[in-house]
């Protein structure tokens, strides 16, 4: 007789081979490691990894990742969840599974101040709203990508359509000397970092909170080392920083898509004081970098507020509509609710981008 049971349950050993599985199923093997770095999360003694799992038969059938991390809101933190929200096809997870992952109860996901998260499944989105979640800004809806090299993107593109073969293999990229830069404006300057300096890294998010205003996640030196660390050292991911004399403000993260390994996207952008000069310099810097790399073609972005959207346009001039949106939220203490809100709605008070969805995992 066919195993029909329900069991709701968080992350345990016992759950993550069929987490993982879903993975394989409904994703790509690329996918399997992100979801199984998160579950061993090493930070988890003070930020434990949390979300539910829905087993049906002893098979996973929907579940979230969220990572737990900080927030702060001017000089006042909050605790928050954060991550993505996957599940099997319509056929395979009925609305009520769902349902129960967004209450997030036996995890504890409920006690967090905030909830942050992102889906690539519209059904998933629409009934978050449905539980009370809200959509992300409008700039979560349209992907914009840059063209780095029009000639090598066309041939490419005719390689595909026309010769009806698979693109040649892309190389690694190739790290530059570490006198060079990538873009320049009065002493500040785009570096490459062939490791993290977490000394700097520290120095930086010690100085950006001294002037904070706005709502942003945490960016210690330990959650950058867990999250960039390994993938720099893989040349999956590029780290470039904006210095002033050696001194960080500023810097943006890369990462190449393993299932079109000639894409990269923004996977972090910050200066201080979210100046538009600054991360204007850290945007073409980024630009400049990879059009002196044989295997990359085009930079994507997604997110971040409307005043610099003008800049992103500019610089990123092609988009992809999606047709929904795909990110969520939810403030889930009354007490701190109000205030939450009104800085996420407002825009002006959250300075979004790719790192407070699934980039941060």
């Amino acid at each position: 007789m066919e195993d029909n049971s329900i069991e709701y349950t968080t992350y345990t050993e016992k759950t993550l081979e069929p987490v993982l599985a879903l993975i394989r199923e409904r994703f790509a093997e690329n996918d399997v490691a992100i979801v199984q770095r998160i579950l061993e999360n090493p930070l988890r003694a003070e930020r434990p990894a949390a979300g539910d799992v829905v087993l049906v038969g002893g098979k996973a059938v929907c579940f979230s990742a969220m990572l737990a991390k900080r927030a702060w809101l001017g000089s006042k933190s909050y605790e928050v969840s954060v991550g993505a929200f996957f599940s099997k096809s319509a056929a395979g997870c009925p609305p009520e599974y769902l349902l129960d992952v967004f209450d997030l109860v036996k995890s504890g996901g409920n006690q967090s101040d905030l909830m942050l998260g992102n889906t690539c499944i519209y059904r998933v989105a629409a009934l978050a709203r449905q539980c009370g979640w809200a959509s992300g800004p409008a700039s979560w809806e349209t992907t914009r990508y840059a063209i780095l090299k029009p000639l090598l993107f066309a041939s490419l593109v005719a390689w595909r359509k026309l010769l009806k073969r698979p693109q040649p293999p892309a190389p690694d990229y190739r790290p530059p000397s570490p006198d060079a830069f990538f873009a320049k404006c009065g002493e500040l300057e785009v570096h490459h970092d062939a490791m993290l300096d977490l000394p700097a890294l520290a120095a930086f998010w010690e100085t950006y909170l001294a002037t904070n205003q706005g709502l942003v996640l945490s960016r210690t030196p330990a959650e950058l080392k867990w999250l960039f660390e390994a993938d720099i050292s893989k040349r999956k991911t590029v780290f470039l920083s904006l210095r002033r004399n050696k001194i960080i403000e500023g810097y943006i993260a890369l990462h190449r898509l393993p299932d079109s390994p000639r894409r990269w996207r923004v996977y972090d952008l910050i200066a201080l004081d979210n100046n538009p000069e600054r991360l204007e310099l850290l945007l073409k810097g980024a630009k400049n970098f990879l059009r002196r790399q044989a295997g990359a073609i085009t930079l994507e972005i997604t997110g971040f507020p409307d005043r610099i959207q003008p800049l992103i346009r500019r610089l990123f001039p092609f988009k992809i509509q999606r047709g929904y949106n795909p990110y969520i939220w939810i403030a889930r203490r009354p007490e701190t609710a109000e205030c939450l809100r009104k800085a996420i709605t407002s825009q002006e008070g959250w300075f979004f981008g790719p790192y407070d969805g699934e980039y941060c995992l």
